[in-house]
């Protein structure tokens, strides 16, 4: 009598462990996404794009990841347009995954049209999430002129202080 079973077994754990040895282990992953800028395409209120390999004239870059109904990102907005005159160092992107319209009404709420350093954008590759592992928001994740990662706010854990932004953007 044929029994498949016993071979389905062997043929599981098999499969399984080959899976498993092409992924990389955890602390190779948070090395790799450590400091460095996230591969991601954001589509730009104004129908244009932007590509994370994209150089701009700022030194720094801020990636921002928000919703336009959640109240600490409002905040956040109406902090950083209170110190914008500080800001024109750093390339701001504000990205998220709601529908243009959404984005285009946030951006007009706070007239950011107004500062050619700030973007608003859909992450159309959805790459900016799984990529810092964003489970609330605002994050804010700030590179310097060498494009390494300076410092990341998450929200709730570490809470965004425009203070302590300031202070790194003006330093360096």
């Amino acid at each position: 009598m044929y029994a498949p079973t016993r071979h389905f077994l062997p043929a599981l754990l098999l499969t399984v462990f080959f899976l498993f040895s092409f992924l990389p282990t955890q602390s190779q992953t948070i090395a790799a996404k450590s400091d460095t800028i996230p591969a991601f395409h954001l589509q730009l209120i104004d129908s244009s794009f932007y590509i994370s390999n994209q150089h701009s004239q700022q030194p720094f870059l801020a990636i921002i990841y928000f919703s336009p109904d959640c109240g600490h990102c409002i905040d956040l907005t109406e902090e950083l347009i209170g110190k914008v005159d500080s800001l024109s160092n750093t390339l701001i992107l504000l990205a998220a995954y709601k529908t243009l319209d959404e984005l285009r009404a946030f951006s007009q709420r706070f007239q950011l049209n107004r500062f050619p350093f700030i973007r608003v954008g859909q992450d159309i590759s959805y790459a900016i999430v799984p990529y810092y592992r964003i489970a609330y928001t605002p994050l804010v994740a700030l590179y310097g002129p060498d494009r390494r990662l300076t410092q990341i706010w998450r929200y709730p854990e570490q809470p965004f202080r425009l203070r302590e932004f300031l202070q790194i953007i003006q330093t360096k």
